[in-house]
């Protein structure tokens, strides 16, 4: 029921007050300037690409500390979660256009390979383990989050005016929590599928080395499909 200049701005003030909610970490902050960039070239009636939104803003962030690259895991795996959406699930889309969809399960699959293959050398790097149950369960876990990260986010501006609106918006969203518990729990308990292995720099950086190979490889390769 708005119109678009009235929606882009009503975005734009509902990410600045889910920031403030949250406090404004780096993950957060880099999702948060992505989607204001995006909306802001809308607003004045541009296309930004999601490469250079991504880019602009990690150099936003990193111009308030440099080290939080370093320092700030969250916001490492944050970007090169989105670095892997970014890149390599335009390739894989392509390669699986064919394939049909099952009520979106094959757009999950690919986002889901897409930015855990970009975060597993990272992971294995700092604990020394990686789960291969991690894609499943993420894929049976993804399409809730959207939705329940918009229900959190009324509960909490609901509870400014009326706790009782807030145990309203909790009661609806229990049941995807004790969704979400009953999954994580269910493939924790399969032990076998977890690789332990502890690693340092070298592996690290001939990891993501072999990995931005593959996709420029593929990527080069994906014109033939278009």
């Amino acid at each position: 029921g708005f119109y678009r200049q009235q929606a882009i701005l009503l975005s734009l003030f509902f990410i600045f007050i889910f920031l403030l909610m949250i406090g404004f970490p780096a993950s957060g902050l880099r999702a948060g300037i992505m989607a204001s960039l995006l909306l802001v070239a809308q607003l004045f009636g541009r296309l930004l690409r999601p490469e250079r939104s991504l880019f602009l803003a990690l150099f936003f962030i990193l111009l308030t500390d440099p080290f939080l690259l370093r320092d700030d895991l969250g916001l490492e795996l944050s970007f090169l979660a989105s670095l892997g959406l970014v890149y390599l699930y335009p390739v894989l889309d392509a390669y699986l256009k064919k394939l049909p969809s099952f009520f979106r399960l094959k757009e999950g699959f690919i986002t889901t390979f897409s930015a855990q293959v970009f975060v597993f050398p990272l992971i294995v790097y700092y604990w020394g383990r990686i789960s291969l149950a991690g894609l499943l369960s993420n894929l049976l876990i993804l399409p809730f989050i959207a939705p329940l990260t918009i229900i959190v986010f009324l509960i909490g501006f609901a509870d400014l005016f009326s706790f009782s609106l807030a145990h309203l918006f909790w009661i609806i969203s229990w049941p995807v929590f004790f969704y979400l518990k009953k999954i994580i729990i269910f493939f924790s308990s399969f032990s076998f599928l977890i690789i332990e292995k502890q690693v340092g720099l070298t592996f690290l950086f001939l990891a993501y080395f072999i990995l931005g190979g593959i996709v420029f490889f593929l990527y080069q390769k994906k014109q033939w499909l278009v």
